[in-house]
């Protein structure tokens, strides 16, 4: 947790975000990553700490935006950026935005005929934990009826399993040139093994923990943790700035860190696996890559913004949730230098407004910076990561992104 001066700039830092996020115009969409329900989830998690008046106001005006856009936008069961997100974060800011009108209402009903239509197509190839399997999981996971939990779990490990392939060495997972961004392709035409956590193999690894953890379906999620762990263990590079490459093809060079990419993602889900399975040589395993992290410097970082996806913002709320769950001082000291460094990079996006995040847009041209109020690459998510590390935040906002570890 951030102390001194450095805890009174966070405080300050999160007001300003707080009040340059009200008269935002941008967000267009109703989900967790990009629009309402993430920047409604700042204010309930800012109300819950502080219980100031203005915070509920604000949480209750963008939880009634979620709702007023979900109407008005195509249903996707896509987790992160679709219908199926926006349900998890309603579902957890309505006890406290509205404890009498919609504390016990279903956000999740017309939701689950989506994934269930979603669930039932042929094509499973689509895997990741932004708009594939491993989401649709986390939805089956935190869904609030244990029957429809059940159901949807099943069939999404039925889902993984037709797309994976057994070998020698465990159970992997490859990505078809076709569901590949261009650029990716052009890399890789004949498709790859994908290790990032947002994209990649480590999110079924921190899915199926969860999965584990919350004793859904634990005994068939826990054999296929146990098969995937030990093909992602052997990805592990004997030497480099970085334990795991982005794909297994690039072995042999170095990742950047963050959270959809690199190593500080794969270990967050090692140390999940660990805790679920009580394995200590995954906890090992875990704590060797992410104490590398630990001791890179921001040259080395890749780090070029401060969201949480790729920025660092997102480091600094890997290392305090992996902290938290280990209590490792070097981890916590890197979390509180990476929040601090990210802090030094807020700054206002005009002599008005509230201090920004600023996210690195690369296009399809020069890259080039542009203000971003969203939870994933903006300001909402950096709030967020601030309020996590200056409060005993009671709610665990990250469980979406795979992040929100056992302490």
């Amino acid at each position: 947790m951030l102390s001194g001066s450095t805890r009174d700039r966070a405080l300050a830092c999160i007001e300003s975000i707080a009040a340059a996020l009200e008269s935002t115009h941008d967000l267009l969409d109703p989900t967790y990553s990009g629009g309402h329900a993430g920047t409604a989830l700042f204010y309930t998690v800012l109300y819950q700490s502080t219980q100031d008046a203005q915070a509920l106001r604000r949480a209750r005006q963008f939880g009634e935006r979620t709702l007023a856009t979900l109407g008005e936008v195509p249903p996707s069961a896509a987790w992160l950026a679709g219908t199926t997100g926006s349900a998890w974060c309603l579902q957890r800011v309505a006890p406290v935005l509205w404890p009498t009108e919609l504390a016990e209402c279903d956000f999740t009903s017309e939701v689950d005929g989506i994934l269930e239509e979603r669930l039932g197509a042929s094509d499973a190839r689509c895997y990741d934990l932004v708009s594939g399997s491993v989401g649709h999981g986390m939805y089956a996971i935190e869904h609030p009826t244990t029957e429809l939990r059940e159901l949807f779990l099943d069939r999404v490990l039925d889902r993984l399993l037709q797309n994976s392939s057994d070998c020698e060495h465990g159970t992997t997972w490859f990505t078809q040139p076709d569901v590949m961004p261009e650029y990716q392709r052009q890399q890789y035409p004949k498709g790859y093994h994908n290790l990032g956590l947002a994209h990649g193999i480590p999110g079924i690894v921190a899915m199926l923990a969860r999965a584990v953890r919350k004793r859904s379906h634990a005994d068939r999620a826990m054999q296929l943790l146990d098969r995937t762990m030990t093909w992602l263990l052997l990805q592990r590079q004997p030497q480099g700035a970085s334990d795991f490459p982005w794909v297994a093809e690039a072995h042999g060079t170095s990742s950047r860190m963050a959270w959809c990419y690199g190593d500080p993602g794969v270990a967050v889900a090692m140390v999940a696996a660990a805790q679920a399975a009580n394995r200590s040589d995954w906890l090992h395993a875990g704590m060797q890559t992410a104490l590398k992290c630990a001791r890179r410097t921001v040259q080395s970082s890749g780090i070029q913004d401060t969201g949480l996806c790729h920025g660092s913002a997102g480091l600094a709320l890997i290392f305090q949730r992996l902290s938290a769950a280990t209590g490792s001082p070097q981890l916590a000291e890197a979390a509180d230098f990476w929040m601090t460094y990210t802090i030094e990079q807020l700054r206002p996006a005009n002599e008005h407004a509230g201090v920004t995040c600023f996210h690195l847009d690369e296009g399809n041209s020069e890259p080039y910076y542009r203000t971003n109020c969203t939870l994933l690459n903006g300001s909402a998510g950096v709030g967020l990561a601030l309020l996590s590390q200056v409060y005993d935040v009671a709610m665990d906002w990250d469980v979406p992104m795979l992040t929100s570890l056992a302490a």
